[in-house]
């Protein structure tokens, strides 16, 4: 498993499923953040389409680009629907953000050869090794 380090070096574009524009949850903030790092972030959300600036897509199939990392900030009520949808992206990472928790959907995704960080905030990552 490559370290967490070397996967924000590797990765280049970004989907935050899960993004919502309400100023209590942190997944704005974080795809945000991503953003001013210079990552091309896509949001991921059944009825928002941008939030600022970010486009967001209503699945994942949507997305037209081949997305390298998916950000998860989910539940795992949320997650479980969407399984099938990330192993077809084959992003090369999945990103479970704190609190997102699902053994079935952990065991899908390392079956199917994508790499896994749960219960880490990839900004706080990233902002501490950077």
């Amino acid at each position: 498993m490559s370290s967490i380090k070397e996967i924000l070096k590797k990765v280049k574009t970004i989907s935050v499923v899960g993004i919502s524009d309400k100023p209590n949850r942190p997944s704005g903030d974080v795809a945000l953040y991503l953003k001013e790092k210079g990552y091309e972030v896509f949001g991921v959300h059944p009825t928002l389409r941008e939030f600022e600036g970010i486009k967001i897509y209503p699945s994942l199939n949507d997305i037209p680009k081949q997305i390298d990392l998916i950000d998860i900030f989910v539940n795992e009520e949320n997650l479980l629907p969407i399984v099938t949808d990330i192993i077809i992206a084959k992003p090369a990472y999945v990103w479970f953000q704190y609190g997102v928790k699902s053994e079935s959907a952990s065991k899908s995704i390392l079956s199917a050869g994508i790499e896994l960080v749960q219960d880490r905030c990839i900004m706080e990552e990233h902002s501490r090794l950077f």
